[in-house]
């Protein structure tokens, strides 16, 4: 069991689809590992679609650099993997997902983004039954923070509706 390896970069060691499937494994009890790096290692849809699975019961991966997207059904697997995860916060790609495919406005590409950054603002805390209401107004503020491209307060709208009574928190 790793207790001190933080990151770890895989990049061009030809994982492939099994070597991927072995790891989002293994992140699923490891709370250690940070930072993951499996860029150019031949990984297709069965790889991202095997840590799409793993990606809720992750607990410390916070950053994964995946490297391109070979189809739409690979980034969605991970949309869904995403939507139920509350601590990863920066997925990098080589090129946009969208700009492979030309399909123009992307809602894949636009729910990746706006799952990661509820995750920069705290979305974790909205499953905490026990979390202090100090920490409610720096949430708040991180979300507002968080809003997307279009300045939209997607996020902040979001956790105001997952848990209301923070208006009531705030108005007395």
């Amino acid at each position: 069991h790793n207790n001190s390896l933080k990151s770890l970069i895989l990049s061009y060691n030809n994982i492939g689809d099994t070597g991927l499937k072995a790891l989002g494994d293994a992140l699923t009890v490891n709370t250690t590992l940070t930072k993951l790096w499996v860029a150019s290692n031949g990984i297709g849809i069965q790889g991202f679609m095997a840590l799409g699975q793993c990606l809720p019961k992750m607990k410390g991966l916070e950053q994964i650099n995946i490297g391109d997207f070979y189809d739409m059904t690979s980034a969605e697997a991970l949309v869904q993997g995403l939507e139920s995860n509350t601590r990863l916060s920066a997925l990098y790609l080589q090129s946009p997902i969208c700009e492979t495919y030309s399909c123009g406005s992307c809602p894949v590409e636009d729910r990746l983004d706006f799952f990661l950054r509820m995750n920069k603002s705290g979305r974790s805390l909205l499953q905490s039954p026990s979390a202090p209401s100090s920490l409610w107004s720096v949430v708040l503020e991180k979300a507002n923070q968080h809003q997307s491209e279009s300045g939209a307060p997607d996020v902040l709208y979001h956790m105001l509706r997952e848990k209301p009574e923070l208006l009531e928190f705030y108005r007395g």
